[in-house]
């Protein structure tokens, strides 16, 4: 998942499926999640590469949040977060 559509192709290239989704927005994440039905969420979400903290900030409660919730309601068992501690 990625909200830049730019990402599609390198994403597809490596194999997996893309899909374009704002991790802000609960009801995409949520319908995104329960349509592909995975085993396992990897969140990597960062804004660090242009170190602006305040959306990194925002993007590790709101949107781990709304990742979190939405893997639990599909039922999903094990969920992986990279972490900068």
């Amino acid at each position: 998942m990625t909200h830049k559509e730019e990402n599609r192709a390198f994403i597809e290239k490596c194999g997996a499926q893309a899909v374009i989704a704002d991790v802000f927005d609960r009801e995409a994440i949520f319908a995104s999640i329960h349509k592909a039905q995975p085993e396992v969420v990897i969140h990597q979400l960062t804004s660090l590469s242009q170190r602006n903290f305040s959306d990194n900030s925002r993007i590790r409660i709101e949107g781990t949040r709304n990742i979190v919730d939405a893997s639990l309601a599909t039922g999903v068992e094990q969920i992986i977060a990279q972490s900068i501690s």
